[in-house]
């Protein structure tokens, strides 16, 4: 009898594996740091972006700077529908009819308390969310030139949530 994993040829049926269009997407829950896999999706989602140089936060590159972090956000599950960090609940939105909108594709139109209030449901707890927003304030950090990190140090406050650093508040 063949495994439910696989067809009679030992071949994985479809149906058995969860789609995902990258590992870190393919995991549900919260990401197990300890293990080999997790440590190596932690050190990916934190790598500075394959940019040609770190951004220095001048409006003259930022569209060359948000191509490579939209890639990062897809391959890591950050802005997927409904469960990524970078879904931020419209102010319309009801329990019965939730509607979101990504900051990175309506850049400037969402406001901090609105990011803020999404950030407080979740960044003091043990969740996927948590890591996630972690993932990207150290991604952005880290795809940063020292001008860019001069630029946005002085406004601290803005993008930590108690004592936590917010990746979605610092985009």
């Amino acid at each position: 009898m063949a495994d439910y994993n696989s067809n009679d040829e030992g071949i994985p049926n479809a149906d058995a594996i969860p789609f995902a269009v990258s590992p870190a997407n393919a995991i549900q829950g919260v990401i197990d740091y300890r293990t080999s896999q997790g440590s190596k999706l932690y050190s990916k989602a934190t790598s500075a972006l394959d940019y040609d140089e770190p951004f220095d936060c001048t409006a003259e590159f930022l569209f060359a700077f948000v191509k490579p972090l939209g890639d990062r956000l897809t391959a890591f599950g950050w802005n997927t529908p409904g469960v990524g960090i970078m879904r931020i609940r419209t102010k319309d939105s009801t329990d019965d009819a939730p509607k979101y909108e990504n900051p990175l594709q309506n850049y400037g139109q969402i406001s901090m308390q609105r990011i803020r209030a999404q950030e407080l449901t979740y960044i003091s707890q043990p969740c996927r969310a948590k890591q996630d927003t972690h993932c990207l304030y150290a991604c952005l950090m880290a795809s940063l030139s020292k001008a860019g990190k001069a630029k946005v140090l002085i406004w601290e406050p803005q993008y930590t949530v108690g004592e936590e650093p917010s990746g979605v508040l610092l985009l």
